[in-house]
């Protein structure tokens, strides 16, 4: 599994236990728990911006210089 799946997936369990409990400590007051949804949702629409800051750069290959060939004659090595 690469670093930055790994990092995804963990940054998402976290979101998903922060919200699971604040919603079971705060199920006796339902305006509050409307808060930390709208709050969550802010988190969430910034999720794609935090994911494209840690996602690793791809590897580019160095380009090799190649060998021109000689074109063909057309005369016919004349």
């Amino acid at each position: 599994m690469s670093p930055f799946l790994l990092a995804a997936v963990a940054i998402v369990a976290i979101m998903a236990t922060v919200v699971v409990v604040t919603v079971r400590s705060l199920s006796s007051n339902p305006k509050r728990i409307a808060v930390v949804i709208m709050a969550f949702t802010g988190l969430v629409v910034a999720m794609p911006s935090v994911f494209e800051a840690i996602r690793p750069e791809p590897a580019v290959q160095p380009l090799t210089p190649s060998t021109p060939h000689p074109a063909p004659s057309l005369s016919g090595g004349v």
